[in-house]
């Protein structure tokens, strides 16, 4: 493993997405400013310092170079600009309450974002300023973590409070099938003229404009839901249940037929030695699991991952109690347990081209842990990173993994 140091001066340990990667570039959030990279070189491209309010997230583009977008605090403003040419490409108010915790492009759609805001799930096409709301959660459910399958783009994992974990499926984006039409590519290459609440300073100033369109109802979207609840499942001390959803899947979001097989394809089949979860089918009609005691550390989840080497879909949960369960989406079903670690925030990830193998990296820890789905017990590498300091993120650059 080769080792490259940043100095994030004052990253903010308590975002959860402060690490974004596209094609050619990665972006890393630190105290009022975005950090952009070459990530070929690891020379730094911009500097985007934000007056006054912090960023949340931070996502790129996984097909155009050197598109950026960020969220700030205290708002629902996503912002969207170009790295390399340092031009404003779009802003935006989400028309929903809250803050925006996560963003993240649009895998049906390279000209849209998946956006959460408060209790709200919803899509934002920013090349034409049009919101659309994929799901409106109760007040109590913050969403503050999803992931979009990257075999079946139309599945979305969410992360809610008192640990539930769901699978929502969405309509593909409007423009799923190809590249922006000649009016879209127009409105990405046009700026806005006006400014907002944040300057371009430092390594490439950038400018950014406003924009905002769309019904409103009560501060949301006047349009339903369009995501429906495909699996839901709650993650606590008595150990993981299948409480509900449709467990169907349409054709949009398939990528083949799902084999009979249960288990990971590099997954040994669980023996008595190592139990962890129990299935109770047989106690009644919707299937449950409970933790058998010899892991657990199960709740609300710091991370979602999907197994891009499973086409029926696969769940990687890594919880804050230390816990981490892979789920069966299709099937409703817990595949396997993992060792319970030291509780604290966990970031995984899993590794291309390597099937079963994933990252773990921890805030209670310096040293990232390979694991694999067939070795539930313990990590089957581990690689100590330089210096004191624990890990707040993982992920895999598309310019080494390609």
């Amino acid at each position: 493993m080769r080792q490259h140091s940043f100095i994030p001066s004052g990253c903010q340990l308590w975002v959860h997405q402060i690490l974004a990667a596209g094609p050619s570039h990665l972006a890393y959030i630190s105290s009022l400013a975005v950090h952009s990279y070459c990530s070929s070189t690891f020379r730094p491209v911009s500097l985007l310092v934000c007056q006054d309010r912090r960023p949340t997230a931070v996502a790129m583009s996984p097909s155009r170079t050197g598109l950026l977008a960020f969220s700030l605090a205290g708002k629902s403003t996503i912002k969207v600009y170009d790295v390399d040419s340092e031009s404003e490409v779009c802003t935006s108010d989400a028309p929903a309450r809250g803050e925006v915790s996560h963003i993240a492009w649009d895998l049906t759609d390279e000209s849209s974002l998946i956006v959460s805001v408060g209790t709200s799930l919803l899509r934002w096409r920013y090349v034409t300023d049009k919101w659309e709301l994929l799901r409106d959660f109760t007040q109590r459910n913050l969403v503050y973590l999803f992931r979009q399958s990257p075999a079946k783009p139309t599945l979305v994992a969410v992360a809610l409070p008192e640990g539930r974990v769901l699978v929502l499926e969405i309509p593909p984006g409007s423009c799923s099938s190809g590249s922006p039409s000649s009016s879209s590519a127009a409105a990405l290459a046009s700026p806005s003229s006006t400014t907002s609440a944040v300057d371009g300073r430092g390594l490439g100033g950038l400018g950014l404009g406003s924009g905002l369109s769309g019904l409103f109802l009560g501060g949301l979207l006047s349009s339903s839901a369009s995501g429906s609840i495909v699996r839901e499942w709650i993650l606590n001390d008595e150990g993981v249940e299948c409480t509900g959803g449709t467990g169907v899947i349409g054709d949009s979001g398939r990528e083949g037929e799902r084999d009979g097989a249960k288990g990971h394809p590099n997954q040994r089949q669980p023996s008595q030695q190592q139990p962890f979860l129990q299935h109770q089918q047989e106690r009644g009609s919707n299937p449950k699991f409970t933790s058998s005691g010899s892991n657990g550390g199960l709740g609300d989840a710091s991370d979602l991952a999907w197994d891009p080497a499973h086409p029926a879909g696969y769940l990687l949960v890594a919880c804050a109690r230390g816990g981490m369960v892979l789920l069966d989406v299709e099937a409703g079903e817990v595949v396997a347990g993992f060792a319970k670690q030291p509780a604290g925030s966990r970031f995984v990830t899993f590794v291309p081209r390597q099937p079963g193998n994933f990252l773990v990296a921890s805030t209670r820890s310096a040293t990232l842990q390979m694991w694999n789905v067939s070795k539930s017990d313990r990590p089957i590498q581990n690689f100590r990173a330089g210096g004191k300091s624990t890990l707040f993120g993982v992920m895999v650059l598309p310019s080494c993994s390609g």
